[in-house]
């Protein structure tokens, strides 16, 4: 995995800082000496050389290369890893695992703590740490560790040994903080899969080999064989893009058709906004770029972007 690849690209924030519980996310702790093993062999991301305060973006695929789940990684030390995953997907998840896990000197926990999202150009000052870590790596806080995520956000993810979260960010609580995560989370191209989307995707359709959620040089992992088989021998039919909805608000997963076509040509992956200012991330067809679809039967229209999220010539 090549770290540099991250969701989104750099753009200047606003002044100020706001920040909130990201209540949609949750947290596993992967403790033992297999844990990076462990890891290697169930995951799109490679851990085998990682080292403390590393960070890793991946999934976990089934055997038919298809995402159950992404997840955040955090490389506490040696043996101990911190996942963020989606909230929904956290106890079937920890299900999928066991029977691996059953095989491996390593644990998966789910910690009653929350990750928080920061946004604006104060985020560090509220998280105090002097400047930004370079991508793929976090910095150490006061309770936990921060993590840079471009587009003038950050992650905080909190120390399980620790009480509490830093001041900063109790003092930067701002109660219109989930709308303006959620739009941030567009434009980042962050595409998080959720109980209603797990098991539908390909990592390709979703742009994670794009975004450098995928290594291709790693060895063997479950899924594995389909995913490589896609970048070297094929074309990934679709892939992800921005889009946006007037006068309503769709709901994740809904199939997108194109009109008078009788087979859907893409879904809605994220939504962010209300019925008047709907900002969408959706996977489809190249040929749709700049188009409109619908969604089933109904009269709404969904304007998709120009462009790919994530250009064709990032790819590892």
């Amino acid at each position: 995995m090549n770290p540099t690849h991250q969701p989104g690209a750099p753009s200047d924030a606003s002044s100020g800082i706001c920040a909130g519980p990201l209540r949609t996310d949750a947290l596993l702790l992967l403790q033992g000496p297999d844990s990076a093993g462990f890891l290697q062999g169930q995951t799109t991301a490679n851990f085998k050389a990682v080292e403390a305060l590393s960070v890793l973006w991946g999934a976990f695929c089934d055997v038919k290369g298809r995402v159950i789940a992404d997840f955040l990684a955090l490389v506490i030390d040696e043996n101990r890893i911190l996942l963020r995953v989606s909230a929904d997907l956290s106890v079937s998840l920890q299900e999928h695992l066991a029977k691996y896990l059953m095989f491996s000197k390593a644990e998966l926990t789910a910690l009653a703590l929350s990750p928080w999202g920061v946004l604006g150009a104060d985020r560090w000052e509220a998280l105090g740490v002097q400047a930004a870590t370079p991508l793929g790596k976090a910095s150490a806080t006061e309770k936990g560790w921060a993590v840079d995520l471009q587009h003038g956000a950050a992650l905080w993810l909190p120390n399980p040994d620790e009480d509490g979260i830093p001041a900063g960010l109790q003092a930067a609580a701002d109660e219109g903080f989930d709308l303006a995560w959620a739009h941030n989370h567009i434009e980042r191209g962050e595409a998080r899969v959720v109980a209603s989307t797990s098991g539908r995707y390909l990592p390709q359709d979703l742009s994670y080999d794009l975004a450098g959620w995928v290594s291709f040089d790693k060895g063997c992992y479950t899924g594995q064989e389909i995913i490589a088989r896609l970048h070297w021998r094929g074309t990934a039919k679709r892939r992800l893009y921005r889009g946006s909805v007037a006068g309503t608000q769709p709901q994740v997963g809904v199939s997108l058709w194109e009109a008078g076509d009788t087979r859907a040509v893409g879904s809605i992956v994220a939504v962010a906004g209300d019925s008047a200012d709907c900002q969408v991330l959706l996977e489809t067809t190249k040929t749709q770029a700049g188009g409109t679809l619908r969604v089933a039967d109904t009269t709404f229209e969904v304007s998709v972007a120009d462009t790919p999220a994530f250009a064709e010539t990032e790819a590892d």
